[in-house]
């Protein structure tokens, strides 16, 4: 039973779809679906398609004969069943016939009747089926539409897939018919020069189908007056770059951003990000690093550069140097805007950092402490420390992230930050946090003054600083 698409999405910090293109005509290349229009079946059981789904009274997952866009049949769900959690339910297809190395992109004609959401997305698995290697998707459709052409962005099939599914999906309520489904090689040009110093594939958006990049998935939440795109127009070399515009007002704090999960993961050894900028009128614009475990639940570490505000010509960014934890088993790349304006992103590197250019960290930090802060029990408190950068959150809903250093030869062991960015006090960015710090076992005890005050706390609890007791998480 496969409950949601969506679990690759998840661990992407917000409900996030993959942006794709809507074209007038499928690509006449080979398709290597079988059964694309769902002709073949018996009764209302398409052949090859499984339906994935949460069985509930009022779902309906059916071969329709009476509903097509060609042919005389189409692949068709029908939900109005009102679930507790969110579900995908879903048409799935399974092909173990890999072309690993090849770009394929995804289209379909779709109809819709009052949908919640409706998408197509492909997946690439791994030889254990529990790690995604790579995906991609159409926009969620929502509402009435009659026939229309799906794309979803270009995917890049990792060399180690073993399986690759792709999914006619429905979330929620409502109706939906799949036909004409299509899985085909796209011609993408030529590739960007390998350079093995970078663990980033496509790092220029050079390659690419019309507006839609390879390589990267555009993870964002879906509003009038957004767009991402591949910028055709505008680079700092090559012929292209990444790019987000938005002119609607969220409720709340969204990072629209262009990500890539990296799939050589380079434990133990040092990291950092670069990139190219350029900004128009931006409220936020930053690249960082996510390091995530098996999961993708636990951010292991992370890095970003400062973000960005205002009108910039073409500028290098860089994050601080971090180190991947060992039980890493993703590496998540995002180049990000946060709440509106306009950013190009181009030549991003991820490469290794050599030892000599990196600062005196105190490695038993490295990793993830929970607890809280004396006088406020009730508040989660959750660090994660990393080669010259913290980040932290509460449930109280502050968060922060610095980058800085530690020495652990002075007692008490000393610790300086300066502040990239933090939420809700936003006039912090760019001030420095002195703090002390200790650790016995596997209790950490910190202490710091608030950013600004030019001194560190003489001990623990001196007033006007503030304690945190925090255990060590594995």
């Amino acid at each position: 039973m496969y409950r949601s698409t969506c679990v690759y999405s998840c661990f992407v910090l917000a409900l996030l779809t993959t942006a794709g293109a809507v074209g007038a005509e499928a690509q006449e290349t080979k398709n290597l679906l079988s059964n694309p229009g769902a002709e073949e079946g018996k009764g209302d059981k398409p052949a090859v398609w499984f339906a994935a789904h949460v069985p509930a009274d009022g779902l309906r997952m059916w071969r329709a004969t009476d509903m097509s866009h060609g042919g005389k049949a189409s692949l068709a769900i029908s939900n109005e069943h009102e679930y507790e959690e969110t579900v995908c339910n879903n048409w799935a297809q399974k092909l173990t016939d890999i072309p690993a190395g090849k770009v394929l992109q995804l289209s379909a004609s779709v109809k819709t009747e009052k949908a919640e959401a409706v998408n197509l997305c492909v997946q690439c698995w791994d030889s254990s089926g529990k790690k995604m290697l790579a995906f991609a998707s159409t926009p969620s459709f929502r509402g009435d539409h009659d026939w229309f052409l799906a794309r979803a962005q270009p995917v890049l099939v990792p060399p180690k897939t073993a399986s690759i599914i792709v999914r006619a999906v429905l979330t929620g309520k409502g109706k939906v018919w799949f036909d004409d489904l299509a899985l085909a090689p796209a011609d993408v040009g030529p590739a960007e020069p390998l350079d093995e110093a970078n663990l980033l594939l496509n790092p220029g958006a050079e390659q690419g189908i019309e507006q839609d990049p390879v390589a990267w998935f555009a993870a964002y939440m879906p509003a009038d007056g957004l767009r991402m795109w591949r910028a055709t127009d505008q680079a700092h070399s090559g012929k292209a770059s990444l790019a987000i515009s938005n002119e609607h007002e969220y409720a709340k704090t969204v990072c629209n951003n262009w990500a890539q999960e990296v799939q050589a993961v380079p434990a133990g050894d040092t990291i950092k990000l670069s990139a190219y900028i350029k900004t128009e009128k931006a409220e936020a614009a930053n690249v960082c690093i996510q390091c995530w475990d098996s999961d993708r639940k636990k951010m292991l570490a992370f890095a970003s550069t400062p973000t960005f505000s205002g009108d910039h010509e073409w500028f290098l960014a860089r994050t601080q140097p971090i180190q991947v934890p060992p039980k890493t088993a993703a590496i998540t790349v995002r180049a990000v805007l946060t709440g509106k304006g306009k950013v190009w992103f181009d030549d991003l590197s991820l490469g290794l950092v050599d030892q000599a250019e990196l600062g005196t960290a105190d490695v038993r930090l490295f990793g993830m402490w929970t607890g809280y802060e004396e006088g406020n029990e009730d508040v989660k408190f959750t660090f994660v420390f990393c080669e010259q950068g913290v980040i932290f959150v509460s449930t109280a809903g502050e968060a922060a992230y610095a980058t800085g250093t530690t020495d652990a030869t002075k007692q008490p062991h000393q610790m300086e930050g300066t502040i990239v960015c933090y939420c809700p006090f936003s006039g912090a960015a760019g001030l420095r946090s002195l703090g002390i710090y200790k650790i016995e076992g596997d209790t950490l005890t910190l202490s710091g003054n608030a950013p600004g005050v030019p001194e560190a706390p003489p001990d623990f609890g001196a007033p006007g600083s503030r304690t945190f007791l925090l255990k060590r998480q594995d």
